[in-house]
C-alpha cells in the first residue's frame, strides 16, 4: 500500500476516538468509506455487537446494510491500552481476520485498514494489515474533509416497489428460510438485464446490460453519470438540456426510479425455459404477500459510466431488502406481517447517513430498544432523539412543515460582528407568523406564533408526537392549568413568556428557564447566557417585551469586545411563504442591540431540551 493516503474528517476522527475512549475495554467495530484515485476516505464507523467476533460475517453484513451503496466496510478499529500496540493489533488481526475472511473478499486486495484507538489522540494510530504477511505498517493519514476529489461524487436516491409471496410456516427458522429464498430471487432479478432504472424528470433509461446491448441512444451507455444532471423533461414530455451553473456543481442528488421489464426478449431470456408441470397439493395454508417500498441512497464518482450504475443500485437495493427482512421477522407475529419502511438518518456529529427499516403501525415506544441499539452502534449519545422516524432526512427541494417554511435563517449573510463566534439553534423548526391557517391574529397573536415555532422544534426533533396547538387550544390549556379565567378562551388577548412556559410544560413536558432584563439596552449583557443556551440546549427562545414578542434563533458574540448581534425570527410577518421576501425584508435576520426597546423590560422563555432518545 505504498503511497496510499487515508483521509478522515476531523469530525469523524473526534467522534470515533471520543466514543471509543469512553467505552468499555474490548470495544471494536468497522470503519466505513470508499476508495478514490488519490486514497481511502473514511466516512464513518459502526460498533460491533459481537466483540468476540464469533459472528464476524453477520456483523459485517449488518454494517453494510446501514450504508449507502458505494460506501462499504474498509477496515476495523480496536480499543487498545497496552504499550506494545503494533504487536497487540497484529495478534488481534490474526485471530479476527483469517485468510479467507469475507472482508478480504470484499476489498479485493491483501491489505485492510486498522485503527488502534489509544487512551488519547497521541497514542492512536492507523495501520495497514497484510493478510499475506500477517504484519502491520503505519499509514499516512490526512485529517481533512476531502482531498478535492470527493467534490466529484454524486448521490442518488433510488425508489420503487417490490413484492414477493411465500407459504407461511409455524417454525420461525423455516419461515425465515422461505423469506430469504424469495428475497434472493428478487436480488437475482435486480442483477439481471431485466432491471431498468430511470432518472426522474428525464427520458434517460439506465439499463443493466453491456453497452453493446443498450438500445441505440447515441452511445449514452458510456456517458459519465454527471450527464444525468444536464437533462430534464419539459411539460410536453420532450427532453431538454439544462444550463448548469457553477454553483450547481459538486455533490448532487439524483432521483432514480426502478422497474422490472416483464415483456420482450430480455424478460424471456431471464425466465425459466422449461415445459410447465402442474402439481396439485390439496391442503389449507396461509399465503403471505409482502410489499416492500424500496428507498435506497447510493453514491458514485460523477465520471462513472452510466452502464456501471445499475451494479451500484442493485447493491443498495440488496442491502435495503436484507434490512427490511430483519424488520419483517422482528415485528411480525401471529400470522400478521408488518410492512417495513426504510428511513435515512443523518448523524450530524460526523456527517454519516444511516439507513434503518422500521415497521408501519408501531408507536415509537415499541421501537425504543431498536433505537437504543442504534445509538450504541454509532456512538451517539442517548441524551437526544436521533433515530426517531421524525428525525429522518427530508428530501424535498423546499421542505415544509404542514405548509410552513423550515429553517428560514439558513442562507442569510453573516452578521458582521468582527471576530465574533456564532451560536445558533440546531435542528429544524417551522416559521409560524401572523395570518396563517386563516386566523387573523394581526396585532395580538405574536407570542402565540412564537410558541408554535418553539413547539415545532420539539415536534420535528422527535421529542413529542403531540401536534402544534392552535390559538384556541393554547388558551384552553392556560385555563386548564388555572392561569386564566374561562372567558379567556376565544378572546384576542395577548400572552407572554410566562404563559409560553406554562404551555410547553403542560402539553409537551418541556421545562423552561427565564432570563430577565429591565431594559432592552441591557440585552447586550446577556450575550454570554444566550450563547451558552444555544451551545447546550440548542432550542429557539421566545422573548416578550412591551407589546411585542419575537423568537431568538441565535447570537453572534465577540467575547473580548462584547459586540454582539441577535438572530431574530419575527412572527409579525403577514405575507405568503416566500423565503426571499422573508430574508430580504428582515423578517428573519441579524439585529443589533438597538433593535430592542430601551424603555421596555423583557422576559426570555428558554426551553430546556429533555434528556431522552
Amino acid at each position: 500500500m505504498d503511497g496510499a493516503v487515508v483521509y478522515i474528517s476531523e469530525k469523524v476522527l473526534k467522534s470515533l476516538e471520543t466514543g471509543v475512549q469512553k467505552s468499555a475495554a474490548g470495544i471494536n467495530g468497522f470503519l466505513t468509506g470508499f476508495w478514490l484515485e488519490k486514497g481511502l476516505h473514511i466516512t464513518g464507523f459502526r460498533v460491533s455487537l459481537d466483540p468476540s467476533h464469533l459472528q464476524f460475517e453477520q456483523e459485517f453484513d449488518k454494517t453494510s446494510n446501514f450504508l449507502a451503496a458505494g460506501i462499504r466496510v474498509i477496515g476495523m478499529f480496536f480499543k487498545v491500552t497496552q504499550a506494545d500496540v503494533p504487536l497487540v493489533i497484529c495478534d488481534v488481526c490474526k485471530a479476527v481476520l483469517p485468510s479467507n475472511s469475507i472482508l478480504r473478499e470484499c476489498l479485493d486486495h491483501d491489505w485492510i485498514l486498522v485503527f488502534a484507538v489509544g487512551e488519547s489522540s497521541e497514542t492512536s494510530s492507523f495501520y495497514w494489515y497484510s493478510y499475506e504477511q500477517q504484519g502491520l505498517c503505519q499509514v499516512q493519514t490526512k485529517v481533512a474533509s476531502t482531498d478535492g476529489t470527493v467534490d466529484s461524487l454524486m448521490t442518488y436516491r433510488v425508489q420503487g416497489l417490490l413484492s414477493f409471496g411465500f407459504e407461511d410456516a409455524d417454525h420461525p427458522g423455516e419461515r425465515l428460510k422461505r423469506i430469504q429464498s424469495e428475497i434472493q430471487n428478487l436480488k437475482d432479478l435486480l442483477r439481471s438485464p431485466a432491471a431498468v432504472f430511470r432518472a426522474t424528470g428525464s427520458n434517460n433509461f439506465i439499463y443493466n446490460r453491456q453497452p453493446s446491448d443498450w438500445p441505440n441512444v447515441n452511445g449514452c451507455a458510456n456517458w459519465p453519470a454527471k450527464r444525468l444532471l444536464e437533462y430534464s423533461v419539459d411539460a410536453e414530455g420532450k427532453e431538454q438540456r439544462q444550463h448548469q451553473t457553477k454553483e450547481s456543481k459538486g455533490l448532487s442528488l439524483v432521483d432514480i426510479s426502478m422497474a422490472i421489464q416483464l415483456t420482450g426478449k430480455v424478460a424471456a431470456d431471464n425466465s425459466i425455459s422449461c415445459v410447465p408441470v402442474i402439481h396439485h397439493d390439496h391442503k389449507s395454508f396461509h399465503f403471505v404477500s409482502v410489499r416492500l417500498p424500496i428507498d435506497v441512497l447510493a453514491v458514485s464518482d460523477s465520471n462513472l459510466p452510466l452502464h456501471q450504475l445499475p451494479r451500484v443500485f442493485a447493491e443498495g437495493i440488496g442491502r435495503n431488502l436484507d434490512s427490511m427482512v430483519e424488520c419483517l421477522c422482528t415485528f411480525s407475529k401471529d400470522g400478521k406481517y408488518a410492512t417495513p419502511i426504510p428511513h435515512h438518518f443523518h448523524l450530524r456529529e460526523f456527517d454519516q447517513t444511516v439507513t434503518a427499516a422500521y415497521p408501519v403501525g408501531f408507536p415509537e415506544t415499541d421501537l425504543k430498544s431498536v433505537r437504543e441499539s442504534l445509538h450504541r452502534q454509532f456512538l451517539v449519545p442517548l441524551s437526544r432523539p436521533i433515530f426517531r422516524r421524525s428525525n429522518a432526512v427530508t428530501f424535498a427541494k423546499d421542505p415544509t412543515f404542514h405548509g410552513r417554511l423550515l429553517d428560514v435563517h439558513l442562507g442569510l449573510m453573516p452578521s458582521g460582528v468582527n471576530n465574533g463566534r456564532c451560536f445558533v439553534v440546531r435542528g429544524h423548526y417551522a416559521y409560524y407568523h401572523y395570518m396563517q391557517d386563516g386566523v387573523d391574529d394581526n396585532g395580538w397573536g405574536c407570542a402565540y406564533r412564537s410558541l408554535q415555532t418553539l413547539a415545532s422544534w420539539f415536534h420535528i426533533q422527535g421529542y413529542t408526537e403531540k401536534p402544534i396547538l392552535t390559538h384556541n387550544e393554547i388558551q384552553q390549556c392556560l385555563v386548564s392549568v388555572g392561569d386564566k379565567e374561562a372567558s379567556f378562551v376565544g378572546s384576542r388577548k395577548w400572552i407572554g413568556s410566562v404563559e409560553v412556559g406554562y404551555v410547553l410544560d403542560e402539553i409537551y413536558g418541556v421545562s423552561c428557564k427565564t432570563l430577565h432584563v429591565t431594559s432592552g439596552a441591557e440585552m447586550g449583557t446577556k450575550a454570554r447566557e444566550l450563547a451558552n443556551h444555544f451551545e447546550t440546549q440548542e432550542t429557539p427562545i421566545m422573548i416578550g417585551g412591551g407589546v411585542l414578542a419575537h423568537t431568538i434563533l441565535g447570537v453572534d458574540w465577540n467575547e473580548s469586545t462584547g459586540d454582539c448581534k441577535f438572530l431574530i425570527l419575527d412572527p409579525h410577518y403577514t405575507g405568503s411563504e416566500n423565503l426571499k421576501v422573508i430574508q430580504d425584508k428582515g423578517w428573519c435576520g441579524w439585529k443589533n442591540v438597538d433593535f430592542w426597546d430601551k424603555t421596555a423590560y423583557y422576559n426570555m422563555c428558554m426551553p430546556q431540551r429533555p434528556t431522552e432518545f
